[in-house]
């Protein structure tokens, strides 16, 4: 039988290629070939982005060269102080910034401070032109993959051409003329002048710009005098003027120091033994600003609190403080000051390191409608720290007020309200507990259905609920209603008992989150900043997002009305629902009460410095949270919603699965004194005299709080914060 044998490798009768040939596509070498063997889409996704970049190269040549047609600026832009205003964007809360600067020929600087900076920004200044290519071709790929330049790179002459001649907004055109500024500076000017020109403009943090007046606010002395570790802690403010103040943040001032030092020992500028051996110098307290002092301690608060989101949104400080920005809080003048006459009224007489923080934010936009940050500013008088702690934005152990966060994921879990729970005493074992969960006093409740839990704060009932429920759901339902990503919450048993150091401002967002059916939203108290030119540089974020079903948060709502109802002192008038926790923790470390109607949601909290208990103040032997701080947040809320409308809450679904079992009755139960619920309140009574109290068999039950570590860092403390500790229970 024949056959016909089809010749190897062609699929015809040809012959196939020999050794040391090739065929007719592979004879066709360099980049066509190669460009044919991609697939059609490979191929159409690289025309696309050679457009675009063609495009781009073209539209970057003619901004540059647009921008070289512009004249060198005969004279630096004029700094002016940025304005703070309430909401309604008339009505002046504080100024930030100052004009202090004294110009100094470059011979008036230190060498050793004038080589700290070239360390710090630009080591090859007197060797390269005024342009960094490699920082311009960074910026470039930045705005083609995000839109926006957010890298920096620049020397230190486009530095000086940015502050001196043109604003700090982040786009590609800026620093197009940037760049065109900087190569018509370095050809018209020596690199000692546009050194001297630098040195005397910079901002370096306290109002200072230039290292003139730099060098006497951080080290009271000339900018002639300073030595070289000074002159480094200095450069190395530049990049962060407020964080990398050695005052503000020591380990942050110390690495960046040593940065610079480093640096300085490479090029020759310093001797490595003199950097090895050095220490981070001691630098003066910060003083006032002068005639933009503000006049009240909350001003300072506001003042502080706005430019730390604004620098966290990617404002530079030195535009905040120079920059003339029109900003636009988000804060109620009429809420502000209820705030602040609720704490005065009920506070008044108290210890002066009774810590107080109340902050009110507007359920489903964020908005922070009032801030109370403490009752002094610049210095603690607990410990003579020349610092201010902003309790707003300190964390603190909530105690019980975190309880309404588990129940919020048990419900978003299916669980019924109407499901019972054992409420004994050390009758509920999980891990983390293995003689049982301690209830306050030492009383038990029998089984108990959750509003009835809520209402009395029962311990047991709600770790039980947790453990059932999964801490890491906890955990993330905490997250999810508005505490940060950031926010270390254990995922042990007992965080449903408020085990976890939360700041107030994200309590108060909890709460916010629940009034408004469970739409999330961030919490903000910048609205908007303009500069100069009618340019918005900052809008508040508008992200919300679903934390918690409505149906879950109806029945949330009617599960936190029940503590209000039965005798705290945050009650508020007949008629005008209201939802609310208190929470204090072991040892009576902390005391809070957070809350909220359908407009408004408020958080208030008391602590004192180095773990002292708030015992006997203003005549009370244990301060909790249905005491104090429910009497600030209901003279608060009173006040703040005096003229609003009553509006209802959504009825409760008790949807859900119940669970339940068979718990013997409880003990005889102990009788407790609770204050009458009033509608505004005179100031306490003198220290060692009591309030006429009612008798009532309400068991406030704070919450039981085990070890837990606190924070490496916070970014603001200066004095220790409190937390739980021991096996106890608190309130």
């Amino acid at each position: 039988m024949s056959t016909t044998t089809e010749k190897s490798g062609t699929g015809t009768g040809e012959d196939p290629p020999t050794e040391g040939s090739s065929s007719d596509e592979e004879q066709a070498s360099g980049l066509g070939a190669w460009w044919k063997r991609r697939s059609p889409f490979t191929r159409r996704t690289g025309v696309v982005l050679f457009t675009v970049f063609s495009l781009f190269v073209i539209a970057a040549a003619g901004l540059f060269y647009a921008a070289t047609k512009v004249p060198l600026p005969n004279s630096v832009d004029t700094e002016q102080v940025s304005t703070v205003t309430y909401r309604d964007g008339k009505t002046q809360i504080v100024k930030i910034g100052s004009v202090n600067r004294t110009d100094v020929p470059l011979d008036a600087v230190s060498v050793d401070a004038r080589n700290a900076v070239l360390a710090a920004e630009n080591r090859n200044f007197y060797s390269e032109s005024g342009i960094s290519f490699r920082g311009t071709l960074r910026a470039a790929w930045t705005n083609i993959k995000g839109g926006e330049v957010a890298q920096g790179g620049s020397t230190i002459t486009q530095q000086y051409a940015r502050n001196a001649y043109l604003t700090q907004a982040r786009t590609f055109s800026r620093k197009m003329r940037e760049i065109a500024l900087a190569i018509k500076l370095d050809r018209k000017y020596s690199k000692d002048q546009i050194l001297e020109f630098y040195l005397n403009t910079i901002y370096f943090g306290r109002g200072a710009y230039g290292i003139e007046a730099a060098s006497r606010a951080y080290f009271g002395t000339s900018a002639k005098r300073l030595t070289a570790e000074q002159g480094a802690v200095l450069a190395g403010l530049i990049r962060a003027p407020s964080e990398l103040d050695p005052r503000q943040d020591p380990e942050g001032a110390d690495a960046r120091f040593r940065e610079v030092l480093n640096t300085m020992v490479q090029q020759g500028w310093l001797d490595p033994d003199r950097a090895a051996r050095a220490k981070l110098p001691t630098t003066l307290a910060q003083k006032t600003d002068g005639a933009n002092t503000p006049k009240t301690p909350q001003d300072a608060y506001i003042r502080e609190a706005v430019t730390r989101e604004l620098t966290a949104a990617g404002i530079s400080e030195d535009q905040i403080t120079r920059g003339g920005l029109q900003i636009t809080t988000t804060l109620d003048p009429k809420m502000q000051q209820a705030a602040v006459n609720a704490v005065d009224n009920v506070l008044g007489g108290a210890p002066a390191d009774l810590q107080t923080a109340l902050v009110a934010v507007q359920p489903g936009s964020g908005d922070v409608l009032a801030w109370y940050g403490g009752k002094t500013f610049g210095k603690d008088p607990s410990n003579g720290y020349e610092d201010y702690v902003d309790n707003v934005t300190y964390p603190v152990q909530p105690g019980s007020s975190f309880k309404p966060i588990a129940l919020a994921a048990a419900l978003q879990k299916g669980t019924s309200l109407n499901s019972s729970y054992n409420g004994n005493d050390h009758s509920v074992v999980v891990p983390g507990y293995p003689s049982g969960v301690p209830n306050y006093g030492g009383e038990s409740f029998g089984s108990v259905n959750l509003p009835t839990a809520t209402a009395h704060s029962v311990n047991s009932v709600f770790v039980k609920l947790g453990f059932d429920t999964g801490e890491s759901n906890v955990a993330k339902m905490g997250h999810a209603l508005g505490i940060p990503a950031g926010t270390n919450l254990p995922e042990v048993s007992s965080l449903p008992l408020g085990v976890a150091d939360v700041k107030p401002i994200d309590m108060a967002n909890v709460y916010a989150t629940f009034a408004s059916q469970g739409e999330t939203a961030t919490a903000h108290l910048v609205d908007k900043a303009v500069d100069r030119d009618g340019n918005v540089v900052y809008s508040a974020p508008g992200r919300k997002s679903r934390a918690l079903s409505q149906s879950a948060s109806a029945d949330l709502t009617y599960a936190l009305q029940q503590p209000l109802q039965r005798g705290t002192a945050a009650g508020l008038d007949p008629g005008r629902p209201a939802a609310g926790k208190t929470g204090t923790t072991d040892q009576n470390l902390s005391a809070w009460f957070c809350g909220y109607t359908p407009q408004l949601a408020a958080a208030v909290a008391l602590f004192r410095p180095q773990r002292k208990p708030l015992n006997g103040i203003l005549g009370l032997n244990e301060v909790t949270g249905g005491t104090l701080p429910g009497r600030v947040w209901q003279n608060f809320m009173e006040n703040a919603l005096s003229g609003q409308p009553v509006i209802p809450f959504p009825k409760a679904s008790f949807n859900g699965s119940t669970q339940g079992q068979a718990v013997p009755a409880p003990r005889p139960t102990r009788t407790y004194q609770t204050y009458i619920p009033r509608s505004t309140f005179s100031p306490p009574p003198p220290t060692g005299t009591t309030p006429s109290p009612r008798t009532t068999t309400v068991r406030p039950s704070p919450s039981a709080t085990r070890p837990q570590p606190r924070p490496s860092s916070s970014p603001i403390v200066r004095v220790p914060g409190t937390g739980g500790g021991g096996n106890g229970t608190g309130g």
